[in-house]
């Protein structure tokens, strides 16, 4: 062989050689294009390929705080903790409150659900911001508000300096609405003696007036107050009450008295004086015994009271 031959064989080793080489590499950069698409991860080896060190971060934890009627003290000012009028927070009241319906022993235990995550607690009106510190307090601030009253100013001085007498009625409970019909009877009272009238102006105005002047009282009641009907009063009274003629009618029966008859015998109507009267003590009886129940609470004397009754 000669010269020209061999240089042409290492010639054309070289260049397969170097042509292999740019075929590997492009042929690796593609597969690495690929994997990264795929998102395939590499084998990277320390002093080999250049490894970034990870910064590592710390997680923030919140520590949760523990409910606040656990941390609060048993002198503390419950009008600062509880302004004013908002839904109940069950993580406030330091004390126990339960509030729902359970259906069976199954649900809850049988138990009434607690004030935590309560919501029938959260739908009903609460008192928290009327306790007696809370209306103590504000009373001592509206104090700085009003004028003292006039030293002597007692007795008839009042009736003649001050002769209008207004009276309404509010009314303070847990209900749907804040409006109660009943704050809606206002009386307006004055005094005809304290109008200064003369004899003649005296004696047109009680003209004017006719009946509707009290001369008991010495007041004057308007016409439409004798008028009133039973849906249109605050309160009933007893005897006019249907409770009562029910009653009658059934303790009549009973006695085998006919009240619709009109041609009733002598002894028919004294049996419905008496049954009358009977009604009517047994009424002040129970009325006084059940005042008695609620005003000073549950004794032995009130409940044995409440047993002879029935």
């Amino acid at each position: 062989m000669t010269s020209l031959t061999v240089k042409k064989h290492a010639f054309c080793s070289r260049f397969f050689v170097a042509c292999s080489r740019l075929q590997y590499s492009s042929s690796a950069e593609k597969v690495q294009e690929q994997g990264q698409k795929e998102n395939f991860r590499q084998l990277k080896i320390v002093g080999v390929h250049e490894i970034k060190e990870r910064i590592q971060r710390t997680r923030f934890q919140r520590v949760r705080q523990p409910p606040r009627h656990l941390k609060m003290k048993v002198d503390q000012d419950w009008t600062n903790v509880w302004p004013t009028a908002h839904s109940f927070k069950w993580s406030v009241v330091p004390f126990p409150v339960r509030q729902g319906h359970v259906k069976n022993l199954a649900e809850n235990e049988g138990m009434i659900p607690e004030k935590y995550g309560n919501l029938e607690l959260m739908k009903i009106p609460n008192f928290l911001h009327l306790t007696p510190i809370h209306i103590k307090k504000q009373c001592q601030a509206l104090k700085e508000l009003c004028t003292p009253w006039p030293e002597g100013l007692e007795g008839n001085e009042i009736n003649r300096l001050f002769p209008l007498e207004s009276q309404t009625n509010d009314y303070c409970f847990a209900s749907n609405n804040i409006r109660d019909p009943r704050a809606r009877n206002v009386t307006v009272k004055f005094n005809v003696g304290n109008l200064n009238l003369t004899k003649a102006a005296k004696r047109k105005f009680l003209h004017l007036v006719g009946d509707r002047y009290d001369s008991v009282n010495n007041e004057v009641k308007e016409a439409w107050e004798d008028e009133i009907t039973l849906e249109d009063m605050s309160r009933i009274p007893w005897k006019l009450s249907s409770s009562r003629k029910n009653l009658v009618k059934m303790l009549a029966a009973t006695n085998n008295i006919n009240i619709k008859d009109e041609n009733l015998t002598e002894e028919d109507r004294e049996k419905l004086k008496q049954l009358d009267s009977e009604i009517d003590e047994k009424y002040k009886t129970y009325k006084s015994t059940v005042l008695n129940l609620v005003n000073t609470g549950e004794t032995e004397k009130t409940l044995k009271i409440i047993k002879t009754l029935f």
